[in-house]
C-alpha cells in the first residue's frame, strides 16, 4: 500500500489524498485505506503518486537488447515505451537488413518477424513495457531489397508489403509508421500510403506518421496526413508535431487542420517533444556535428556510412555544401530563416581535439577562425581524426511559441523521441547523437520546464497528458490511470524537486526527485537508484 499520497490520477482531474494498493501487478483498491491490512506500507507524505509515463514516439527497438535495464527512462518514470516509430521498427526484416543491423549496432539479430523479436524481448527479460509499430522502411526493403532507394514500388510489390503489414498486425503491432524526410520513404507516394493504411485501419490500428516535411512545407505534408486518414479510415497520430524554423507561425495552421478534422469525425492526435529551451525561447535539439550536414544526403543512402576519407575529399565537402538547403535542417542552416539567418544557433558541445570550442556556436567559432561557419565545421571535424562522429553539439531548431502551440492543446501527448541510454556497458560507447540528452531527463525537465517554474500547465493535466492521454490514443486501456483493475505502473515523484540533470555538455546523468517507480507491481526504482528488476511486459495490440 502507497499511503498518504497526493494521487494524481492520469485523468486530469484535481489531485486527491489517498492510498492505492496493489497486488499481483494490478491495482486493487484506491482510497481511505487501513494499513494494517497490508503486507508492506510506502509511506508518500508530500509526495504525488501517478501512473507511470507512456512514451508513444520512442526508439529503443534495439538499445533496449542492449541495456534491458533501461537505465535513462525508467529511472525518469517511463514505465512503458511505443518502438518502431518514423517508419524504422526492429521486424519485419530480410536476411540482408538483418546483416546489415548486426554489423552497424552490434548486436545478434535473431529474429525476422514481429513475433520473433517480440519472443527475443520476452527471452531476455526487460525493465519497461513496450509496444511496436511497424516501419515503413522495413516494409519497403524487405520488399523490395535495395531498389527502395531509387524507385517507388510497383503495384507487386505493395501487394507484398500489404502482406506482411498484415502478418505484422496479426502478431501485435499497433499499425504503420511513416518518416516520410527519410530514404527509403520519401519515394512513396500518398495511394501507397493510403492502401496500406487501410491494411491497419482493418485491424482497428493507428497510422503514426513524421511527415514530409516539417519547415518550409510542413501545412501541405500535414493535410496528406489528414488525406490518408479519411481515405482510408485508420485513426492518425502526427509525431512530433510543430513546425521548425523558419516557421511563420505554421504550427497553429497544422493544429487547426487537426482540429478541424476531429469535427468532422476523424480520429487523429498529435504529440510533442518539450525541446529543451534557452532564454531566448529557441528549442534545441541535441545531435552528433556531422549529423545536421548529412543526413539525408546521397552519401548515407542504402545504408552506406560516411567515412573519414569522404571527410576529407573536397569534391564530398563542396557538394555538401551546394546541398545543404536539402538536409534536414538545412532551412535553419543555409539562409532561410530570416533574422536568425547565421549559424548562432549550431553548437558544439564536445570535440576531443578542439576542446577550446566547446561551448562556442559555428558563427563565433567561424569568426576566431577566420573562416565560413561551414568550413570551421568542416575544420573541426577533420582535426577529430576518425572519431569525428563522436563530436557532438545541438542545433536550435524551433521557437518556444511553436512549440507550445502544440504542446500545451489538450489532445497532444508529450513524448521525448529518443532510445533509452546507459552510462554503462555497450550503450555507452556509442556517439552521443540526437537523441542522447533527452534520454535522460526530458520528462523531468516537462514537469520543471512547463509546470514548476513557468506554469504553463497544472500538474494534473501535464500528467495526463504523459500517461492518460497517450494511453488513450493508443487504446491501452489498462494502463496509463490510478484505477481499481489497472496494471501497476506507478511513479512516487517530488514535484518541487523533480529536475533534469542532463546537459549538451554532460548528457548521461540521471534527473532527480523520483523517489520509486513500479512496473506491474515491482519496484524497479527506489531513490533514484535501479534495482535491477526486469518485469516489463510486450504488449501486443491483438
Amino acid at each position: 500500500m502507497i499511503r498518504n499520497g497526493r494521487v494524481v490520477d492520469g485523468t486530469g482531474s484535481p489531485w486527491f489524498r489517498g492510498d492505492v494498493a496493489f497486488s499481483s501487478g494490478r491495482i486493487m483498491r484506491v482510497g481511505n485505506l487501513n494499513p494494517g491490512d497490508f503486507d508492506e506500507v510506502i509511506d508518500a507524505s508530500g509526495l504525488v503518486v501517478s501512473p507511470g509515463i507512456i512514451d508513444i514516439h520512442s526508439h529503443s527497438d534495439f538499445s533496449l537488447l542492449m541495456n534491458p535495464e533501461a537505465d535513462s527512462f525508467i529511472r525518469q518514470g517511463v514505465t512503458t515505451v511505443f518502438n518502431g516509430n518514423c517508419g524504422m521498427s526492429a521486424a519485419p526484416l530480410n536476411e540482408e537488413a538483418k546483416e546489415h543491423i548486426e554489423e552497424a549496432r552490434g548486436v545478434s539479430v535473431d529474429w525476422l518477424s514481429t513475433a520473433e523479436y517480440f519472443s527475443v524481448i520476452e527471452s531476455r527479460g526487460v525493465a519497461i513495457n513496450l509496444a511496436t509499430f511497424t516501419g515503413l522502411s522495413n516494409l519497403l526493403t524487405s520488399a523490395m531489397g535495395m531498389d527502395a532507394y531509387d524507385r517507388p514500388p510497383t503495384e507487386e510489390e505493395v501487394e507484398a508489403m500489404k502482406g506482411m503489414l498484415t502478418q505484422a498486425m496479426t502478431e501485435g503491432s499497433y499499425g504503420l509508421s511513416s518518416g516520410l524526410e527519410y530514404d527509403p520513404q520519401t519515394l512513396v507516394d500518398t495511394e501507397t500510403l493510403v492502401e496500406l493504411c487501410r491494411v491497419v485501419a482493418w485491424y482497428g490500428g493507428i497510422y503514426a506518421t513524421h511527415i514530409r516535411s516539417r519547415d518550409v512545407k510542413v501545412v501541405e505534408a500535414a493535410k496528406e496526413a489528414v488525406a490518408i486518414g479519411e481515405r482510408s479510415g485508420v485513426y492518425v497520430e502526427g509525431v512530433h508535431w510543430g513546425a521548425r524554423f523558419p516557421s511563420d507561425g505554421k504550427t497553429k495552421h497544422i493544429v487547426d487542420l487537426f482540429d478541424a478534422a476531429r469535427e468532422r469525425g476523424l480520429d487523429v492526435g498529435f504529440n510533442q517533444v518539450p525541446w529543451t529551451m534557452d532564454e531566448d525561447g529557441i528549442g534545441w535539439c541535441g545531435c552528433g556535428l556531422i549529423e545536421p550536414i548529412i543526413i539525408g544526403s546521397k552519401y548515407i543512402k542504402k545504408g552506406s556510412e560516411f567515412t573519414y576519407e569522404m571527410l576529407k575529399d573536397p569534391e564530398v565537402i563542396e557538394y555538401l555544401r551546394r546541398d545543404l538547403p536539402n538536409r534536414q535542417y538545412g532551412p535553419i542552416l543555409a539562409g532561410r530563416r530570416g533574422l536568425l539567418d547565421t549559424w548562432d544557433r549550431f553548437l558544439v558541445a564536445h570535440c576531443e581535439k578542439s576542446p577550446e570550442y566547446n561551448g562556442m556556436n559555428l558563427k563565433q567559432i567561424g569568426q576566431q577562425m577566420g573562416k565560413a561557419p561551414f568550413d570551421a565545421l568542416i575544420d573541426i571535424l577533420v582535426k577529430e581524426g576518425e572519431g569525428f562522429e563522436r563530436a557532438w553539439g545541438a542545433v536550435g531548431i524551433t521557437s518556444r511559441w511553436d512549440t507550445d502551440f502544440s504542446l500545451l492543446h489538450p489532445n497532444c501527448s508529450v513524448v521525448i523521441d529518443s532510445g533509452n541510454d546507459s552510462p554503462r556497458g555497450p550503450l555507452s560507447e556509442e556517439p552521443v547523437g540526437e537523441l542522447t540528452t533527452r534520454a535522460y531527463g526530458q520528462y523531468p525537465y516537462f514537469f520543471e520546464k512547463w509546470v514548476r517554474e513557468d506554469r504553463a500547465l497544472s500538474l494534473e493535466e501535464a500528467v495526463r497528458k504523459c500517461t492518460g492521454l497517450p494511453a488513450q490514443r493508443m487504446r491501452v486501456m489498462n494502463r496509463g490511470l490510478i484505477r481499481p483493475g489497472q496494471r501497476a505502473d506507478i511513479m512516487i515523484w517530488d514535484p518541487r524537486e523533480i529536475r533534469n540533470n542532463a546537459t549538451w555538455m554532460n548528457p548521461r546523468v540521471y534527473p532527480s526527485g523520483i523517489s520509486k517507480v513500479f512496473v506491474n507491481g515491482a519496484l524497479a526504482v527506489e531513490d533514484n537508484e535501479h534495482t535491477g528488476e526486469l518485469k516489463g511486459e510486450v504488449l501486443r495490440a491483438r
